[in-house]
């Protein structure tokens, strides 16, 4: 009766994370806080618009900079932000229809009940793979931190937005860090954090 108490009262605290305390995120988003309501257009090299997903419960817009300036969270309610979504989309409906002309001009009635097919599979494949890059980790991250910077551990298990593992500290500066999941120093962190759940 004690062991499967013990086993209950371990996955019940494997659930419930306390702010500031260990625990395991469940939202896998890129941006914290609502984000800039602007930048300069001609510094913006390239957009990325991640939709409201099962690990993101909101619309995320990010811009990567020119010259390596880094990426910057955009205010998806902002005039601004909201100015550039309408412009992509707008780009990519005339893109669209102006391929489906010139494919109607040149091939018989056949040959266009098979493209639009193709057409429509290329489309849903490529909704399904929207969020299959948004993972917070670009690299394998650090192999080591400081113990006593850290304010906050999560593991975010593989998931259909992003195919790995990943491990976040947040640091007492506020400052986010990613661990190499292979690294000793990671597997030793997460074996202590894991005891020390299951001695609460």
């Amino acid at each position: 009766m004690k062991t499967v108490a013990a086993i209950l009262v371990f996955v019940s605290l494997a659930i419930v994370v306390t702010e500031g305390q260990p625990g395991f995120g469940l939202q896998r988003c890129l941006c914290r806080g609502a984000g800039a309501k602007m930048v300069k257009p001609k510094l913006i090299e390239k957009v990325e618009i991640h939709p409201v997903s099962p690990s993101c419960g909101h619309l995320e817009v990010v811009v990567t900079l020119k010259n390596g300036a880094g990426r910057r969270c955009l205010n998806p309610e902002s005039l601004f932000t909201k100015n550039i979504i309408e412009r992509i989309e707008n780009k990519t409906r005339s893109a669209q229809k102006n391929t489906i002309i010139k494919t109607l001009n040149t091939m018989k009635t056949a040959a266009v009940v098979v493209f639009l097919v193709c057409l429509l599979a290329t489309e849903v494949q490529g909704q399904n793979q929207i969020h299959k890059g948004r993972c917070f980790c670009a690299d394998k991250g650090v192999d080591v931190v400081l113990r006593k910077n850290i304010e906050k551990f999560e593991i975010i298990p593989p998931s259909q937005s992003c195919g790995k593992r990943e491990i976040i500290v947040t640091l007492k500066s506020a400052e986010r860090k990613c661990l190499n999941p292979e690294s000793k120093f990671t597997q030793n962190l997460i074996r202590r954090v894991l005891e020390k759940m299951s001695q609460q």
